[in-house]
C-alpha cells in the first residue's frame, strides 16, 4: 500500500507499524491512514453502518408504499373505461395480434378483461396468413391503422397516447 512521502508501513509478525500515529486497530487488523484526519474509530464506523442501514430500510419502505399505492389506486381503468378504450381503438383501426399459448398475449388480453370482445383481436395460430401479411414477428403485436406493427404488451396510458383515444 502506498502511504505517501514520509510514511512507512512494515509488517512484522502480523503487526503493522506506521511512521505516524494514524493507526486504526480492529479485530487483529491494523490499518495505516497516511493523511491526517483519516483516522477512524470503532464508534464512527458503527454509526456509519447504522446510518446506511436506516437509509436502505427507509428507501425500501418508500418503494413499497409507492408500489402498493399504484396497485391499489388504478388510474380510472375500470370496466367502463376499458370498454370505451377498446371500442375507440377498434373504431380507429387498431388491431391486436397474438396467440393462445403466449403468456404476454394473455397478460395483454387480461388487461382488457370483458372489454376484449370490443378489440379487433386476431389469433395468429388460426390466422397465420393474416399475421404474416401484417408483419407480425412477435406476440403480442399491435397494428396501427397505417399498418405499422409494434410488438409487446402496451399499458392503457400508452395505448391512449398513440391512438389519441381518451
Amino acid at each position: 500500500m502506498f502511504l505517501g512521502e514520509g510514511h512507512e508501513q512494515k509488517i512484522n509478525n502480523g503487526n503493522t507499524h506506521c511512521a505516524t500515529n494514524n493507526i486504526y486497530h480492529t479485530d487483529n487488523q491494523s490499518v495505516c491512514y497516511p493523511f491526517k484526519n483519516m483516522k477512524k474509530t470503532k464508534k464512527t464506523v458503527g454509526k456509519n453502518k447504522v446510518k446506511t442501514a436506516h437509509y436502505v430500510i427507509g428507501l425500501i419502505v418508500i418503494i413499497a408504499i409507492v408500489s402498493i399505492a399504484s396497485i391499489s389506486f388504478p388510474k380510472g381503468d375500470g370496466p367502463e373505461e376499458k370498454e370505451l378504450l377498446a371500442k375507440c381503438l377498434t373504431e380507429k383501426g387498431y388491431k391486436l395480434a397474438g396467440t393462445s399459448w403466449c403468456g404476454h398475449c394473455k397478460n395483454q388480453r387480461d388487461m382488457f378483461g370483458e372489454a376484449l370482445q370490443f378489440i379487433d383481436y386476431h389469433d395468429c395460430d388460426d390466422e397465420a396468413e393474416w399475421c404474416q401479411e401484417m408483419g407480425v414477428k412477435a406476440y403480442p403485436t399491435w397494428i396501427s391503422p397505417l399498418g405499422t406493427a409494434t410488438a409487446g404488451v402496451k399499458d392503457f396510458d400508452l395505448l391512449r397516447q398513440i391512438s389519441e383515444c381518451r
